[in-house]
C-alpha cells in the first residue's frame, strides 16, 4: 500500500493498519512528518527559538481519539496546555511537549516514510499503481491520498478519464481557509497573560501565541495567525508589505516590540465545509483507491485522526 501524505491522518492509518496484511510506504513531498503540525527552530543572534506554525493545540471530544491522547500523555508526547485561553470552558487544551510536529515524529518512528517525494503522476495499470516523482517510481496495489483535497484533485488530473468521474464532483467542491501566519522573535518578554495565548477570531487575528509562556522555546518567540479575511486580503502583495501591515496591526494590539520577523503561508489552512464519513472509497479501480483527512473526519486534528484511525479498521477488516 502507498499512503500519499505524512501528517495525522497517514501516519494514524499506517500505525493501525495489520502489518501481517499491508506492506506500507508513505510517500511525502515535504522534508519532514507533520503537515499543518508544524514546529521549527531558529537561532537569531546566537539565541535559541522554537515556534509552533501550524496548528497550535488539539481539544478531544470523541472516545477514540480521547483514549489515544491518554496513551500519548504516559508517553509524554503531549500535555494539557490549558482550559480556555480568554475563558475556561472546561475543556483540555492538548500540545506536543517540544512542539506540534514532535507529537508526529514520535508517532511514526518505525514507519516506512519516503520524504522529498513529490508525486506529479498517477497511472493506474489493470490491477496495480504506479507512482511517479522527479526521483523515483513506485507500484502498489493499494493508494491512499491524504493530502489537501485541492491537492489529492491535482494530482487526480494525470488521470484524466478519472477526474471526471461524478464521484469526484463533491470533492472539487471543497473549499479551504487562507491563513498568514507571522513569526516574532523578541528581545524582552512578551507580558501576555497565561497560558501565553489568545485566540480572538476577530477581523484581523484568529490566534497569537508565545511560544516561550506556551514552554516550547527559550527565548520569546510570538506566533500569530491573521484572519482568513485578513490573509486573503494580503494574500497576494508583496511579502515586505505584508510584513510591514501585520507586524504594525500585532504591536498596536499588543504594544509589543518584535526584533525579526518571518512569514509562512498555509494555502490550506482549514477547510470550509466537512464531507460525510471518515473516508472516501472510489468504487472504479477495483476498490483499491481511497481518500482520507481531516475534511471527513469533521476538521483540525481530531478530525485528521479519526479518518485514518476508522480508514484502517475498515481495510483490516476488508482485505
Amino acid at each position: 500500500m502507498i499512503i500519499i501524505g505524512s501528517g495525522m491522518t497517514g501516519i494514524t492509518l499506517a500505525n493501525n493498519l495489520d502489518p501481517e496484511k499491508f506492506e506500507i510506504q508513505i510517500l511525502d513531498k515535504g522534508r519532514g512528518v507533520g503537515g499543518r503540525m508544524a514546529s521549527k527552530t531558529i537561532f537569531v543572534d546566537n539565541k535559541e527559538f522554537r515556534y509552533d506554525y501550524g496548528a497550535q493545540f488539539f481539544t478531544v471530544r470523541s472516545e477514540e481519539f480521547g483514549d489515544q491522547v491518554s496513551e500519548w500523555e504516559m508517553k509524554k508526547h503531549v500535555k494539557v496546555w490549558c482550559n480556555g485561553f480568554e475563558n475556561n470552558d472546561g475543556h483540555n487544551r492538548y500540545m506536543s511537549t517540544n512542539g506540534m510536529r514532535d507529537l508526529l515524529k514520535n508517532i511514526s518512528s518505525g514507519l516506512k516514510i519516503q520524504q522529498n517525494q513529490k508525486v506529479a503522476k498517477i497511472e493506474y495499470l489493470d490491477d496495480y499503481w504506479r507512482l511517479g516523482t522527479s526521483r523515483a517510481n513506485f507500484e502498489s496495489e493499494l493508494l491512499v491520498i491524504t493530502t489537501p483535497l485541492p491537492q489529492c484533485v491535482e494530482l487526480l488530473k494525470t488521470i484524466p478519464i478519472f477526474y471526471h468521474h461524478d464521484s469526484l464532483d463533491e470533492i472539487k467542491k471543497i473549499e479551504y481557509k487562507k491563513c498568514i501566519a507571522l513569526i516574532m522573535t523578541m528581545g524582552s518578554e512578551s507580558n501576555f497573560d497565561s497560558p501565553g495565548a489568545y485566540q480572538m477570531m476577530d477581523e484581523d487575528w484568529d490566534f497569537v501565541s508565545d511560544n516561550k509562556i506556551k514552554g516550547i522555546s527559550p527565548n520569546t518567540c510570538v506566533t500569530a495567525h491573521a484572519s482568513n479575511a485578513l490573509s486573503e486580503h494580503l494574500w497576494n502583495d508583496d511579502e515586505a508589505k505584508i510584513k510591514d501591515q501585520l507586524v504594525d496591526k500585532i504591536k498596536n494590539r499588543f504594544k509589543i516590540k518584535p526584533e525579526h520577523y518571518f512569514l509562512h503561508k498555509w494555502l490550506y489552512a482549514q477547510s470550509k465545509t466537512n464531507l460525510e464519513g471518515y473516508f472516501k472509497k472510489i468504487a472504479s479501480y477495483n476498490n483499491s483507491f481511497f481518500i482520507a483527512g481531516e475534511v471527513f473526519g469533521g476538521s483540525k486534528i481530531e478530525g485528521a485522526y479519526l479518518s485514518g484511525y476508522h480508514l484502517a479498521k475498515y481495510m483490516n477488516k476488508q482485505y
